[in-house]
């Protein structure tokens, strides 16, 4: 997937010209892509000889990243974290609907039915928290070497430019304390480092909240 980004920005530069090219990730991707990206742009993986010419064009034009409650340092259990609204919110909404179109006569069977939707909910939240947490045990030096594996990528990025990093404290999904101390291990690099810090703002919804400031942060 990271090269499949890498050249598709390059045949985008190739066939309209080359211009300024500013990385996006948000959430999970710096983990997911774009490590991985800013980690064959630094010639880390072997390349062809082909493929090393369009990393070099991509990185030529390269000239900031921008995160967006982002570094999310996955494990598991982070996963069940994005997958949790979806897990316990659709039953129960159907279940309301449903409800709602039911005769007095059938008040029970109705009842029955929502308890019975309630029990599988709560089987499948618990399901996915047992599963989280076995994956979590037996994968560990997995989980492990990918996230120094990330960290790495991040903390040496071959992108000169200017890094924007914006985030939440109350974002339990990206830590707060993990995006800083990325942002001074950046300015120790020698990066010129933007943080925007929110007290309150919900995971990846930064923009819906502070739609001004967002904008003029990113000079969009």
């Amino acid at each position: 997937m990271a090269w499949n980004v890498i050249e598709a920005v390059g045949k985008d530069l190739q066939h309209a010209g080359e211009r300024p090219v500013v990385f996006y990730a948000f959430s999970g991707a710096a983990k997911g892509v774009f490590s991985s990206v800013l980690s064959l742009l630094a010639r880390q993986h072997p390349l062809s000889q082909q493929q090393a010419g369009i990393a070099a064009a991509v990185l030529r034009c390269s000239v900031g990243c921008v995160y967006d409650s982002c570094p999310v340092d996955f494990t598991s259990a982070a996963g069940k974290k994005l997958l949790a609204p979806h897990i316990y919110t659709s039953n129960s909404s159907s279940s309301a609907t449903a409800t709602s179109n039911i005769s007095s006569s059938s008040r029970a069977a109705a009842s029955a039915a929502r308890l019975a939707r309630s029990a599988a909910t709560f089987a499948t939240g618990v399901g996915c928290d047992l599963t989280a947490g076995a994956m979590d045990f037996f994968l560990l030096e997995w989980f492990e070497q990918d996230r120094a594996a990330m960290w790495t990528a991040l903390e040496h990025s071959p992108v000169r430019g200017p890094v924007l990093l914006m985030y939440s404290r109350s974002d339990e999904l990206a830590e707060a304390a993990l995006i800083s101390r990325l942002a001074g291990s950046l300015r120790l690099k020698g990066h010129q480092v933007l943080e925007q810090t929110w007290q309150d703002s919900p995971h990846c919804g930064h923009y819906r909240s502070h739609p001004e400031q967002y904008r003029r942060l990113n000079l969009v």
